[in-house]
């Protein structure tokens, strides 16, 4: 039997920034996996981008599980910071109208439900992003719609809001990721886009600084994240394969 090694205990503090990250973080903690290595990871919530990196550089917290689209830009201006996963690399959202639409160009003049560009803390909103880009890969101008504005994030009561808002007729379309079965009974139309390329699910965001400090925690980290997406990627093959067989 191989001897369990012996480690110093590290504790972690960190913000994740969405509930859908949750999973992969409660997996690794109830299996024990963190227990076994002596490393405690302590997690709250964080709903602004900015707000959490501000925490970040002011030694607050060691780890945002998120923030992979500001680190581009604060590289840019010499900061110390580095995500450490990109898990998935495409969305595919769909369009909801209240009348039926074949492509994203024929939204031009249509009003659209969303969140703000910028959260309450001044982060950006990705996922207003990826809309942007879908209305600009249509051939549309930004100023071609009419954006309707409903919350400052994205949030599952966004999600509550914006199904409410097409209800109540506050606009024309609005995007959707996930399920759409309750715009259907509700009897809207449902537009199923192309995938778009684009950073998806939970990244791992630090400093150089606790990067070299905690260089334990990173590589376990990195090698459970790793072994995740190889079995996935295993697991996706072989279903294409058999797949083709039937």
């Amino acid at each position: 039997m191989t001897a369990t090694p012996s480690y110093e205990p590290i504790e972690i503090n960190a913000y994740f920034r969405s509930h859908t990250h949750l999973p992969l973080w409660e997996i690794l903690d109830k299996a024990g996996f963190w227990e076994q290595v002596c490393i405690k990871v302590n997690f709250s919530f964080c709903d602004s981008s900015s707000e959490a990196e501000a925490a970040l550089f002011g030694g607050k917290i060691d780890l945002i599980s998120g923030n992979h689209i500001s680190p581009y830009a604060l590289v840019a201006r010499g900061k110390p910071i580095v995500s450490l996963a990109s898990p998935t690399n495409g969305v595919s959202d769909r369009l909801v109208s209240r009348e039926p639409l074949n492509a994203v160009a024929q939204i031009r003049g249509k009003r659209v439900i969303d969140t703000t560009i910028l959260d309450n803390g001044g982060g950006y909103n990705h996922i207003r992003g990826n809309h942007m880009l879908y209305v600009l890969e249509a051939g549309l101008e930004l100023g071609d719609v009419k954006w309707i504005e409903i919350t400052e994030k994205m949030s599952s009561e966004f999600r509550a809001a914006q199904y409410e808002a097409m209800k109540a007729g506050e606009g024309d379309v609005t995007f959707v990721t996930g399920d759409t079965k309750r715009y259907e009974a509700a009897g809207f139309s449902v537009l199923q886009l192309a995938r778009l390329p684009m950073i998806n699910g939970p990244t791992l965001t630090t400093t150089m600084t606790a990067l070299n400090k905690y260089d334990r925690f990173w590589r376990a980290a990195g090698a459970r994240a790793s072994a995740r997406h190889s079995l996935r990627a295993h697991a996706q093959r072989r279903h294409r394969k058999d797949s083709r067989r039937s």
